[in-house]
């Protein structure tokens, strides 16, 4: 039997080191939850800091963008509500689409649960809402307190571990998908502003044209990141708000793989098996063995196996087709959700946050701000009417048979977790901004509400779910 040099390392280099604490820090559920609340405090004080100046100009730094002589400028926080928003809808888009395909919307009768809470918990808020300020001219908020942000409500119930059923999880997972789709209808049909038909027409086609590509299995990446782009573009000179160019454009992302899983492990056993004829070292102890589908597997004589020197061309290829192949069995839909997490979770949702949860906190505002309907109807919409809108409509329907609630979980499990649904901040910060951006003292009322509304859900939710016992199954 031949000796064969194997080349392992020992241990990792002092950036693998440095790196590792951080790449197991993103990959933590709870880890986008925290750097949204970390902007958000950051967000906090500094504009209630003697730099608040800098702050308002961060805001406004004037951004220009376009070709030629079409130009757009716009102040920071503009570009970041209505442009890197639209990324945050395109995932959340993707998301949408993956559900209703392979995910806890795909069973009709599974589904029916999370979209008729979803109903409840949309419904009651928006009454809470009016409740305070019908027959104002604030009365338009009305939706603002109808979100759930799925990432911050996710983060808090990851917190409980084993303590709350997984079946639990996968409800209120359910439920802020559906929530999502209710906010995107809202906000095309009461947030955009007057329509212009020529760009319409144009983002009509472009659509199309993304619709015929998937039908035609287009699988190019930059191809539909491209035509969103224009898509984005026409909708944002239509007067149809322009984050919902990211939902429209999530539909078209082909959910298909190009090649089944069965075919991909068929192909990549051949290119493992090219990879490894092409690095065998003269007198290497080895048999070949016929595998069912087809391909060799190499089997060799030493635990250790060979020293691999990966400077034959053949073994080069092999790693090319292998990465190829990898790429076919990944849909560009899971692809775009694969590169895009990271980007929205770190990047563009913390600086959302950080351009609009920055509230100037004085007695005197703070004051007049609790006793403000605006205030008043956000806060106590998304703290009571979200658990007691989602409660009320499952109970009701459940009773009358027309759903079915899981074993595991109790009606105060649902109770806890409808709570916790009232988690509105990304969400309902965007749908302010739309109802009250022209009116800063308004806005600023609306942002407290949210802020007082989420945080007591947040520990409301927990509290509960804490002292709640599994069922018995």
């Amino acid at each position: 039997m031949a000796n064969l040099t194997v080349n392992h390392r020992v241990s990792p280099t002092k950036i693998e080191r440095l790196l590792t604490p951080v790449e197991h820090f993103i990959h933590q559920n709870t880890s986008a939850g925290l750097v949204m609340i970390l902007f958000l405090v950051l967000a906090l004080a500094w504009a209630n800091s003697p730099w608040y100046k800098i702050y308002e100009d961060f805001l406004h730094y004037p951004i220009t963008f376009g070709f030629g002589s079409s130009l757009a400028s716009y102040g920071l926080s503009h570009w970041v509500n209505d442009g890197l928003m639209t990324i945050f809808f395109f995932l959340v888009g993707l998301e949408i689409k993956r559900e209703f395909l392979a995910g806890e919307l795909s069973n009709r009768e599974e589904a029916v649960l999370p979209i008729v809470a979803a109903l409840g918990g949309m419904a009651v808020p928006a009454l809470v809402y009016l409740a305070f300020n019908w027959g104002t001219p604030y009365a338009k908020g009305w939706a603002i307190p109808t979100a759930t942000d799925i990432a911050f409500a996710m983060g808090a119930l990851s917190l409980l571990g084993s303590r709350v059923p997984l079946s639990l999880k996968v409800f209120l997972t359910a439920l802020a998908i559906a929530d999502d789709i209710g906010a995107i209808i809202i906000i095309a049909l009461f947030y955009g502003g007057s329509v212009q038909i020529t760009p319409v027409i144009g983002a009509a086609i472009i659509l199309g044209i993304l619709f015929i590509a998937n039908r035609l299995e287009v699988r190019s990446l930059l191809f539909y990141g491209f035509f969103s782009f224009i898509l984005w573009i026409f909708i944002l000179q239509s007067g149809i708000h322009a984050t919902l160019a990211g939902v429209l454009a999530a539909m078209t992302v082909p959910f298909k793989s190009y090649i089944s899983e069965r075919d991909f492990v068929h192909v990549a056993r051949k290119s493992i098996s090219r990879y490894e004829y092409a690095n065998l070292a003269n007198g290497d102890a080895y048999d070949i063995v016929q595998l069912p589908d087809g391909s060799e597997k190499i089997i060799y004589h030493d635990d250790a196996g060979p020293y691999y020197s990966l400077v034959q061309p053949e073994s080069v290829e092999a790693i090319q087709d292998l990465q190829n192949y990898c790429t076919y069995v990944e849909s560009p839909l899971r692809a775009l959700e694969r590169i895009l997490h990271l980007w929205v979770s770190f990047l563009i949702v913390p600086l959302f946050t950080l351009c609009n949860a920055g509230i100037r906190i004085e007695t005197s505002t703070m004051a007049g701000a609790f006793a403000d309907p605006i205030t008043l109807g956000v806060a106590f919409g998304l703290a009571i009417g979200k658990p007691i809108g989602i409660f009320s409509i499952c109970f009701i329907t459940s009773k009358l048979g027309l759903i079915r609630i899981a074993k595991d979980i109790t009606w105060t499990h649902l109770f806890g977790a409808g709570c916790l649904a009232g988690i509105g901040f990304t969400m309902s910060l965007f749908v302010a901004n739309l109802a009250f951006g022209n009116l800063a003292h308004r806005l600023n009322d609306a942002k407290i509400g949210i802020l007082t509304g989420s945080f007591f859900a947040v520990f409301v939710g927990l509290f509960i779910l804490m002292n709640t016992k599994k069922a018995k199954e």
